[in-house]
């Protein structure tokens, strides 16, 4: 997307961290961005959603890589140059072997599913 990205992160394991890895890829994409093209890549903040199960973290998969062809960037998303799009066997792997979260990445407790997505920053 010409204005922002997606990510779909998944923790190596319960101790994983993630408001410090947000900050290590914004960090290292911005001076890199900033030596490029001299001028400011990140805003202030960014929003999460805890994935709950496979099938949540196969809705999310779909969303970010039909992303680039709801906002009419391309026909299909395999037709996106700056996009990755899995093959279909990618999406409809069964991901329940992934360990399920004990807390939430910020040491909250986790949020209801429906719950809506917050800033951070």
């Amino acid at each position: 997307m010409p204005d922002h990205v997606h990510l779909l992160v998944r923790g190596l394991d319960a101790e994983s961290d993630f408001k410090s890895c947000m900050k290590l890829i914004r960090q290292r994409s911005s001076c890199a961005f900033r030596r490029m093209f001299e001028e400011r890549l990140w805003q202030d903040g960014y929003f999460d959603h805890v994935v709950r199960d496979a099938d949540d973290e196969r809705r999310v998969l779909r969303y970010i890589v039909e992303n680039p062809v709801r906002a009419k960037l391309a026909k299909r998303a395999t037709g996106y140059s700056h996009s990755w799009a899995p093959p279909p066997t990618f999406a409809a792997r069964n991901f329940s072997s992934a360990p399920e979260p004990s807390r939430s990445p910020h040491g909250q407790n986790p949020r209801s599913p429906d719950a809506p997505e917050s800033p951070h920053g």
